[in-house]
Order: C-alpha cells, then sequence, then structure tokens
C-alpha cells in the first residue's frame, strides 16, 4: 500500500483505479467505512456547527428586538422633553413680554 493511502483522513477519490484493485476486499471494506464514518462525523460537526449559529442569531435577534423597544420608548422620551422645552420658551417668552409691558 501507498504512503497516501495509508493516511487516517486520505480522500479515496485521489487513489488511482489501479492502486485500489490491489487492495483486497477487506481492506477496501474497512476503508469504506472509515471513510463514511469521518463523513458522518463532519455532517454532525458542521449540523451542530449551524445549531450554535442559529441559536446565537436568535439571542442576537432577541437583543435587538429589546433594544427596538428601548430605542422607542428614549425616542418618545425626547419628543417629551423637546414639547415641554418648548412650552417652557412660549412660557418665558410672555413672561418676559408681560414684564416689559408692566
Amino acid at each position: 500500500m501507498t504512503k497516501n493511502a495509508e493516511g487516517s483522513r486520505e480522500d479515496l477519490s485521489k487513489i488511482a483505479d489501479e492502486e485500489l484493485m490491489k487492495w483486497s476486499k477487506e481492506e477496501l471494506v474497512r476503508r469504506l467505512r472509515r471513510s463514511d464514518a469521518e463523513k458522518m462525523t463532519v455532517m454532525i460537526d458542521h449540523s451542530n456547527l449551524i445549531k450554535e449559529v442559529n441559536r446565537r442569531l436568535q439571542v442576537h435577534l432577541t437583543e435587538i428586538r429589546g433594544l427596538k423597544d428601548i430605542n422607542q420608548k428614549l425616542q418618545e422620551d425626547n419628543q417629551e422633553l423637546r414639547d415641554l422645552c418648548c412650552f417652557l420658551d412660549d412660557d418665558r417668552q410672555k413672561g418676559k413680554k408681560v414684564w416689559r409691558e408692566w
């Protein structure tokens, strides 16, 4: 067997057909099973990564919703303060006018 075929994570598709034909059936089955197991492990790892990404995404979306609510409340408070400032400024102007007329 070649050095390439002896690696634990070799890509069987890269091994020449002539080389594969030299292997025994048992060796081919063993390597096929190992390759299938490695692919299944990779798929499970990928699935777990996707689940983690989705979980984090949900956490961020929840945080964004909360921040939007806080932002809306702050904008309402800001508008209320602006209205109060306008009212107080108008009242000050009226008081100033009355003081001048007196």
